[in-house]
Protein backbone atom coordinates (compact mmCIF):
# COMPACT_ATOMS: atom_id res chain seq x y z
CA UNK A 1 0.00 0.00 0.00
CA UNK A 2 0.91 3.67 -0.54
CA UNK A 3 3.90 2.67 -2.77
CA UNK A 4 3.58 6.38 -4.50
CA UNK A 5 4.75 7.98 -0.64
CA UNK A 6 7.84 9.33 -0.44
CA UNK A 7 10.42 8.25 2.59
CA UNK A 8 9.03 10.08 5.75
CA UNK A 9 11.48 12.08 7.85
CA UNK A 10 11.02 11.19 11.52
CA UNK A 11 10.21 14.48 12.56
CA UNK A 12 7.16 15.08 10.15
CA UNK A 13 5.60 11.39 11.54
CA UNK A 14 2.06 12.24 12.42
CA UNK A 15 2.67 9.64 15.94
CA UNK A 16 5.45 8.30 17.37
CA UNK A 17 5.73 4.81 19.06
CA UNK A 18 7.88 3.77 21.50
CA UNK A 19 8.27 0.83 24.39
CA UNK A 20 6.37 1.80 27.41
CA UNK A 21 8.35 2.49 30.48
CA UNK A 22 5.05 1.94 32.94
CA UNK A 23 4.83 -1.52 34.93
CA UNK A 24 1.81 -2.42 33.28
CA UNK A 25 0.22 -6.00 33.71
CA UNK A 26 0.44 -6.07 30.00
CA UNK A 27 4.13 -6.15 29.73
CA UNK A 28 6.99 -5.13 27.33
CA UNK A 29 7.12 -7.56 25.09
CA UNK A 30 9.28 -7.43 21.33
CA UNK A 31 7.50 -5.53 18.75
CA UNK A 32 8.05 -5.30 15.24
CA UNK A 33 6.28 -2.43 13.50
CA UNK A 34 5.35 -1.38 10.22
CA UNK A 35 4.39 2.63 9.12
CA UNK A 36 3.20 4.18 6.30
CA UNK A 37 1.78 7.66 5.87
CA UNK A 38 0.95 10.24 2.73
CA UNK A 39 0.11 13.61 3.39
CA UNK A 40 -3.16 13.90 0.75
CA UNK A 41 -3.33 17.61 1.56
CA UNK A 42 -2.43 20.33 4.27
CA UNK A 43 -4.51 18.83 7.21
CA UNK A 44 -5.70 16.00 5.51
CA UNK A 45 -3.30 12.61 6.36
CA UNK A 46 -4.00 8.71 5.81
CA UNK A 47 -1.45 6.32 7.86
CA UNK A 48 -1.53 2.20 7.63
CA UNK A 49 -0.15 0.99 11.02
CA UNK A 50 1.28 -3.28 11.72
CA UNK A 51 2.13 -4.23 14.71
CA UNK A 52 3.88 -7.62 15.28
CA UNK A 53 4.04 -8.48 18.92
CA UNK A 54 6.00 -11.16 19.64
CA UNK A 55 3.82 -11.63 23.16
CA UNK A 56 1.67 -8.92 25.36
CA UNK A 57 3.12 -5.94 24.90
CA UNK A 58 2.93 -1.80 25.80
CA UNK A 59 3.52 0.40 23.93
CA UNK A 60 3.58 4.49 24.17
CA UNK A 61 2.59 6.70 21.44
CA UNK A 62 2.75 10.68 20.90
CA UNK A 63 0.51 12.72 18.32
CA UNK A 64 2.31 15.71 16.76
CA UNK A 65 -0.60 17.70 16.14
CA UNK A 66 -4.29 17.76 17.61
CA UNK A 67 -6.01 15.70 14.64
CA UNK A 68 -9.55 14.53 14.40
CA UNK A 69 -8.67 10.64 13.45
CA UNK A 70 -11.13 7.92 11.92
CA UNK A 71 -9.70 4.87 12.65
CA UNK A 72 -10.70 1.31 11.43
CA UNK A 73 -9.15 -1.60 12.95
CA UNK A 74 -8.52 -4.65 10.57
CA UNK A 75 -6.91 -6.70 12.11
CA UNK A 76 -6.47 -7.71 15.80
CA UNK A 77 -7.01 -6.18 19.19
CA UNK A 78 -5.98 -4.17 21.52
CA UNK A 79 -6.26 -1.68 24.03
CA UNK A 80 -6.24 2.11 24.66
CA UNK A 81 -5.17 3.94 27.67
CA UNK A 82 -5.96 7.66 27.21
CA UNK A 83 -5.76 10.75 29.81
CA UNK A 84 -9.30 11.13 29.89
CA UNK A 85 -12.26 10.41 31.02
CA UNK A 86 -14.12 9.55 27.91
CA UNK A 87 -15.51 6.28 28.05
CA UNK A 88 -13.35 5.60 31.36
CA UNK A 89 -9.80 6.33 29.92
CA UNK A 90 -9.92 2.87 27.89
CA UNK A 91 -11.08 1.96 24.69
CA UNK A 92 -10.92 -1.37 23.98
CA UNK A 93 -10.62 -2.16 20.18
CA UNK A 94 -10.85 -5.40 17.94
CA UNK A 95 -10.90 -6.25 14.32
CA UNK A 96 -14.31 -5.03 12.25
CA UNK A 97 -14.58 -1.75 14.66
CA UNK A 98 -14.34 2.00 13.33
CA UNK A 99 -14.12 5.08 15.54
CA UNK A 100 -13.68 8.45 15.35
CA UNK A 101 -11.91 10.40 17.86
CA UNK A 102 -10.40 13.63 19.33
CA UNK A 103 -7.97 13.70 22.08
CA UNK A 104 -6.08 17.15 22.23
CA UNK A 105 -3.56 15.48 24.73
CA UNK A 106 -2.07 13.71 22.20
CA UNK A 107 -0.76 10.85 24.46
CA UNK A 108 -1.69 7.25 24.83
CA UNK A 109 -0.73 3.84 25.79
CA UNK A 110 -1.55 0.83 23.34
CA UNK A 111 -1.83 -2.59 25.19
CA UNK A 112 -1.63 -5.66 22.83
CA UNK A 113 -2.88 -8.88 25.32
CA UNK A 114 -2.32 -11.75 22.92
CA UNK A 115 0.66 -11.23 21.12
CA UNK A 116 -1.49 -11.31 17.68
CA UNK A 117 -1.11 -8.76 14.44
CA UNK A 118 -2.23 -5.45 14.83
CA UNK A 119 -3.72 -3.62 11.77
CA UNK A 120 -5.12 -0.28 11.63
CA UNK A 121 -5.81 2.39 9.10
CA UNK A 122 -6.80 5.38 10.25
CA UNK A 123 -7.88 8.79 8.28
CA UNK A 124 -6.55 11.81 10.28
CA UNK A 125 -7.93 15.30 9.61
CA UNK A 126 -7.84 18.64 11.71
CA UNK A 127 -11.18 20.33 12.72
CA UNK A 128 -10.00 23.34 10.90
CA UNK A 129 -9.62 21.13 7.53
CA UNK A 130 -13.09 19.03 8.37
CA UNK A 131 -14.68 22.24 8.95
CA UNK A 132 -13.97 23.71 5.55
CA UNK A 133 -14.80 19.73 3.74
CA UNK A 134 -18.24 20.00 5.57
CA UNK A 135 -19.71 22.93 4.70
CA UNK A 136 -23.50 23.55 5.34
CA UNK A 137 -23.36 19.81 5.94
CA UNK A 138 -21.90 20.50 9.61
CA UNK A 139 -25.46 21.55 11.21
CA UNK A 140 -26.29 17.74 10.78
CA UNK A 141 -23.85 16.43 12.34
CA UNK A 142 -24.32 16.12 16.61
CA UNK A 143 -23.79 19.10 18.87
CA UNK A 144 -21.04 17.64 20.85
CA UNK A 145 -18.82 16.85 18.06
CA UNK A 146 -19.88 19.73 16.13
CA UNK A 147 -18.46 22.25 18.30
CA UNK A 148 -14.83 20.12 18.27
CA UNK A 149 -15.18 20.41 14.32
CA UNK A 150 -16.22 23.96 15.01
CA UNK A 151 -13.45 24.86 16.93
CA UNK A 152 -15.77 25.81 19.85
CA UNK A 153 -14.96 23.61 22.62
CA UNK A 154 -11.82 21.99 22.83
CA UNK A 155 -12.67 18.18 24.43
CA UNK A 156 -12.30 14.85 24.30
CA UNK A 157 -14.45 13.19 22.38
CA UNK A 158 -14.80 9.16 21.30
CA UNK A 159 -17.46 7.42 19.01
CA UNK A 160 -17.05 3.57 17.93
CA UNK A 161 -19.24 0.97 16.20
CA UNK A 162 -18.86 -2.37 14.44
CA UNK A 163 -18.01 -1.58 10.34
CA UNK A 164 -20.71 -2.16 8.26
CA UNK A 165 -19.88 -3.91 5.06
CA UNK A 166 -19.39 -1.10 2.51
CA UNK A 167 -17.18 0.54 5.29
CA UNK A 168 -14.85 -2.53 6.03
CA UNK A 169 -14.81 -3.31 2.21
CA UNK A 170 -13.65 0.42 1.44
CA UNK A 171 -10.76 0.31 4.51
CA UNK A 172 -9.37 -3.12 3.02
CA UNK A 173 -8.75 -2.15 -0.16
CA UNK A 174 -6.56 1.14 1.36
CA UNK A 175 -5.08 -1.34 4.01
CA UNK A 176 -3.96 -3.59 1.03
CA UNK A 177 -3.42 -1.28 -1.20
CA UNK A 178 -6.03 -2.44 -4.48
CA UNK A 179 -5.72 0.47 -6.93
CA UNK A 180 -6.14 -1.63 -9.96
CA UNK A 181 -4.02 0.28 -11.64
CA UNK A 182 -5.96 3.57 -11.11
CA UNK A 183 -3.87 6.84 -10.38
CA UNK A 184 -2.61 5.70 -6.68
CA UNK A 185 -2.47 9.31 -5.03
CA UNK A 186 -5.84 10.41 -6.71
CA UNK A 187 -7.63 7.06 -5.53
CA UNK A 188 -6.28 7.53 -1.60
CA UNK A 189 -7.60 11.10 -1.34
CA UNK A 190 -11.16 9.83 -2.77
CA UNK A 191 -10.81 6.91 -0.49
CA UNK A 192 -9.89 8.89 2.64
CA UNK A 193 -12.75 10.91 1.77
CA UNK A 194 -15.34 8.11 1.22
CA UNK A 195 -14.39 6.40 4.77
CA UNK A 196 -14.82 9.97 6.48
CA UNK A 197 -18.38 10.38 4.76
CA UNK A 198 -19.28 7.01 5.94
CA UNK A 199 -18.11 7.70 9.38
CA UNK A 200 -19.77 10.82 9.70
CA UNK A 201 -22.50 9.32 8.09
CA UNK A 202 -23.38 6.47 10.41
CA UNK A 203 -22.40 8.75 13.37
CA UNK A 204 -25.77 11.26 12.18
CA UNK A 205 -27.84 8.45 11.82
CA UNK A 206 -26.98 6.98 15.36
CA UNK A 207 -27.78 10.65 16.63
CA UNK A 208 -31.28 10.31 14.59
CA UNK A 209 -31.78 7.37 16.24
CA UNK A 210 -31.28 8.48 19.95
CA UNK A 211 -33.70 10.98 19.26
CA UNK A 212 -36.39 8.63 18.48
CA UNK A 213 -36.27 5.93 20.64
CA UNK A 214 -34.46 4.87 24.10
CA UNK A 215 -30.99 3.16 23.19
CA UNK A 216 -30.31 -0.11 23.32
CA UNK A 217 -29.30 -1.07 26.69
CA UNK A 218 -25.55 -3.04 26.92
CA UNK A 219 -27.02 -6.43 26.91
CA UNK A 220 -29.20 -5.85 24.41
CA UNK A 221 -26.06 -4.46 22.19
CA UNK A 222 -24.06 -7.60 22.77
CA UNK A 223 -26.95 -9.33 21.31
CA UNK A 224 -27.63 -7.71 18.61
CA UNK A 225 -23.54 -7.70 17.32
CA UNK A 226 -23.86 -11.79 17.79
CA UNK A 227 -26.96 -12.18 15.60
CA UNK A 228 -24.99 -10.14 13.02
CA UNK A 229 -22.40 -12.56 13.55
CA UNK A 230 -24.77 -15.67 13.15
CA UNK A 231 -26.68 -14.12 10.22
CA UNK A 232 -23.71 -13.91 7.69
CA UNK A 233 -22.09 -16.98 9.45
CA UNK A 234 -23.38 -19.42 6.76
CA UNK A 235 -24.70 -17.13 3.37
CA UNK A 236 -26.12 -20.01 1.85
CA UNK A 237 -28.73 -20.52 4.43
CA UNK A 238 -28.83 -17.63 6.38
CA UNK A 239 -31.61 -17.84 9.65
CA UNK A 240 -35.10 -16.43 9.07
CA UNK A 241 -35.51 -13.32 11.17
CA UNK A 242 -37.97 -14.89 13.14
CA UNK A 243 -35.24 -17.54 14.14
CA UNK A 244 -32.68 -15.13 14.76
CA UNK A 245 -34.87 -12.94 16.91
CA UNK A 246 -35.99 -16.09 19.16
CA UNK A 247 -32.22 -17.42 19.27
CA UNK A 248 -31.17 -14.56 21.07
CA UNK A 249 -34.40 -13.77 22.96
CA UNK A 250 -35.20 -10.23 21.57
CA UNK A 251 -38.45 -9.62 19.64
CA UNK A 252 -38.31 -9.17 15.87
CA UNK A 253 -38.90 -5.21 16.24
CA UNK A 254 -36.06 -4.98 18.73
CA UNK A 255 -33.87 -6.86 16.17
CA UNK A 256 -34.99 -4.66 13.41
CA UNK A 257 -34.30 -1.06 15.68
CA UNK A 258 -31.14 -2.53 16.86
CA UNK A 259 -29.66 -3.53 13.48
CA UNK A 260 -31.06 -0.10 12.14
CA UNK A 261 -28.82 1.60 15.62
CA UNK A 262 -25.72 -0.37 15.31
CA UNK A 263 -25.17 -1.25 11.71
CA UNK A 264 -27.11 1.64 9.93
CA UNK A 265 -29.46 -1.21 7.83
CA UNK A 266 -32.35 -3.31 8.40
CA UNK A 267 -31.25 -7.28 9.11
CA UNK A 268 -31.71 -8.21 5.38
CA UNK A 269 -30.67 -5.13 3.80
CA UNK A 270 -27.54 -5.41 5.65
CA UNK A 271 -27.05 -9.52 4.68
CA UNK A 272 -27.51 -8.11 0.79
CA UNK A 273 -24.97 -5.29 1.33
CA UNK A 274 -22.63 -7.75 3.07
CA UNK A 275 -23.03 -10.42 -0.11
CA UNK A 276 -22.41 -7.17 -2.48
CA UNK A 277 -19.18 -6.26 -0.76
CA UNK A 278 -17.90 -10.42 -0.11
CA UNK A 279 -18.93 -10.80 -4.42
CA UNK A 280 -16.38 -7.53 -5.24
CA UNK A 281 -13.88 -8.77 -2.83
CA UNK A 282 -13.39 -11.92 -4.24
CA UNK A 283 -13.60 -10.37 -7.90
CA UNK A 284 -10.39 -8.34 -6.90
CA UNK A 285 -8.73 -10.90 -5.13
CA UNK A 286 -9.44 -13.88 -6.37
CA UNK A 287 -9.53 -15.49 -10.10
CA UNK A 288 -12.75 -16.71 -9.43
CA UNK A 289 -15.72 -16.60 -12.60
CA UNK A 290 -18.85 -15.13 -11.84
CA UNK A 291 -20.50 -18.56 -11.49
CA UNK A 292 -18.17 -19.27 -8.09
CA UNK A 293 -18.52 -15.97 -6.66
CA UNK A 294 -22.28 -16.38 -6.74
CA UNK A 295 -22.02 -19.46 -5.14
CA UNK A 296 -19.77 -18.86 -2.53
CA UNK A 297 -22.05 -15.73 -1.08
CA UNK A 298 -25.08 -17.55 -1.06
CA UNK A 299 -26.78 -17.54 -4.37
CA UNK A 300 -27.82 -20.78 -5.94
CA UNK A 301 -29.13 -19.00 -9.01
CA UNK A 302 -26.59 -17.05 -10.90
CA UNK A 303 -29.12 -15.29 -12.83
CA UNK A 304 -30.54 -13.64 -9.34
CA UNK A 305 -26.98 -12.84 -8.52
CA UNK A 306 -26.16 -11.06 -11.11
CA UNK A 307 -29.27 -8.50 -11.04
CA UNK A 308 -28.47 -8.31 -7.54
CA UNK A 309 -24.81 -6.68 -8.31
CA UNK A 310 -26.17 -4.58 -11.18
CA UNK A 311 -28.20 -3.20 -9.26
CA UNK A 312 -25.71 -2.68 -6.59
CA UNK A 313 -22.87 -1.18 -8.52
CA UNK A 314 -24.29 -0.44 -11.97
CA UNK A 315 -22.50 -2.84 -13.83
CA UNK A 316 -22.79 -6.67 -14.56
CA UNK A 317 -20.44 -9.06 -12.89
CA UNK A 318 -19.19 -9.98 -15.26
CA UNK A 319 -17.64 -6.64 -16.67
CA UNK A 320 -16.85 -5.69 -13.39
CA UNK A 321 -14.46 -9.19 -13.33
CA UNK A 322 -12.72 -8.63 -16.78
CA UNK A 323 -11.87 -4.94 -15.62
CA UNK A 324 -10.04 -6.17 -12.84
CA UNK A 325 -8.49 -8.85 -14.76
CA UNK A 326 -7.86 -6.62 -17.48
CA UNK A 327 -5.80 -3.96 -15.33
CA UNK A 328 -2.08 -4.07 -14.55
CA UNK A 329 -1.37 -4.40 -11.15
CA UNK A 330 2.33 -3.57 -10.27
CA UNK A 331 3.69 -5.76 -7.59
CA UNK A 332 3.24 -3.63 -3.91
CA UNK A 333 6.68 -3.43 -2.33
CA UNK A 334 6.98 -5.58 0.55
CA UNK A 335 6.86 -4.21 3.86
CA UNK A 336 10.02 -3.81 6.16
CA UNK A 337 9.47 -4.32 9.83
CA UNK A 338 11.55 -2.70 12.24
CA UNK A 339 12.45 -3.67 15.92
CA UNK A 340 10.76 -1.19 18.25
Amino acid sequence: MLQCVKEIKREKRLYDIHPSTQNGSGGNGDVTAAWQQVDLHDGLWLSRLELAPQSASTLCYHKQPAMIDFGFIIGGQLNHKLKTDVMGGQVAATAGTAGIGYFPGRDGVMQMRNGRPLKVLHVHVTPERLNRMLGVDIGAIPPNFRLIVEGTINRDFMSKRTMDPLMQATALDVFNGRYHGRPQYLYLEAKALELISLQIGRLMSQEASRKKRALLSSNEKKRIHAAREFLVRDLAAPPTLTTLANFFCLSRNKLQIGFRELHGSSVFGYLREYKMQKARQLFDQTEMNVSQVAWEVGYTNVSQFTKAYKKRFGVLPKHYRKSVLDCHVPELQSWQLASI
